[in-house]
C-alpha cells in the first residue's frame, strides 16, 4: 500500500513539474514583453558621448517586431584649429527584430544618412569649404536588453557613400566655385547604449 501511494506522489510530482516549468517559464517571458507599452520609445547614444561627441538616437516601435528612429550629431571643431569649423548629421532608419524588440535579439537596421563638414577660412579670397555626404547602407546587429530598460546594440554592415565637396575662391573680379565629388562603399558599424521607455 505504501509504496502504491509513494508512486502516485512520484507521478502527481512529475506531472506537476512538467506542467508548472513551461507556464512559469512563459509567465516570465510574457512579463518581460509586455513590460513596455505597445509602441515602446528607445533613447540611445554612442560611446562618442564620452568623449564630448554628442550623439543621440530615438526610436519608436510600430509593432512587436519593428521599429522607426531617428539619429542626430553635432560636433564643434573649432578648438582643434584656427578656423570655424563644425560637422553635423542625421540619419533615418528602421530595425526589425528577429524574436521582438522588447527581447534579446537579433536585429537588421536600414539606414539613410546625411552629413556636413564645414570648415572656415583665414583667407579672405576663400569662402568656408563645405563637404556633403550621403549614406545608405544595413547593418546587422544583436541587442541585450535588461528588465531595467536598459539595452545595448552591438552591430556591423557596409553603407554606399556619395560626398562632395565645394570651395568658393576669388580671383580678381572672377569668383570660381570648385567642386570635387567621391563615392564607395565602406564598413559601417553599430556600438549604443540606452534606455526603452
Amino acid at each position: 500500500m505504501k509504496s502504491g501511494i509513494r508512486t502516485v506522489f512520484k507521478v502527481a510530482a512529475v506531472a506537476f513539474s512538467c506542467i508548472w516549468t513551461p507556464a512559469a517559464f512563459a509567465e516570465t517571458e510574457m512579463t518581460k514583453t509586455t513590460l513596455y507599452a505597445d509602441h515602446p520609445v528607445f533613447l540611445d547614444s554612442t560611446l562618442g558621448i564620452l568623449l564630448g561627441l554628442p550623439d543621440f538616437g530615438l526610436g519608436v516601435g510600430l509593432t512587436p517586431e519593428y521599429s522607426v528612429g531617428v539619429r542626430v550629431n553635432y560636433v564643434d571643431l573649432s578648438s582643434l584649429s584656427d578656423r570655424n569649423a563644425s560637422y553635423y548629421g542625421a540619419q533615418f532608419n528602421t530595425t526589425w527584430f528577429k524574436h521582438g524588440l522588447t527581447n534579446d535579439s537579433l536585429y537588421l537596421k536600414p539606414f539613410l544618412g546625411y552629413q556636413r563638414l564645414t570648415i572656415g577660412s583665414s583667407d579672405k579670397r576663400v569662402s568656408e569649404r563645405y563637404v556633403n555626404i550621403m549614406t545608405l547602407g544595413g547593418i546587422v546587429g544583436y541587442q541585450w536588453l535588461w528588465e531595467s530598460g536598459f539595452n545595448i546594440r552591438l552591430g556591423a554592415g557596409a553603407q554606399y557613400y556619395s560626398a562632395n565637396a565645394s570651395v568658393s575662391i576669388q580671383e580678381d573680379d572672377n569668383r570660381a566655385e570648385r567642386v570635387t565629388s567621391s563615392g564607395g562603399i565602406l564598413p559601417s558599424f553599430d556600438l549604443t547604449f540606452g534606455m526603452m521607455i
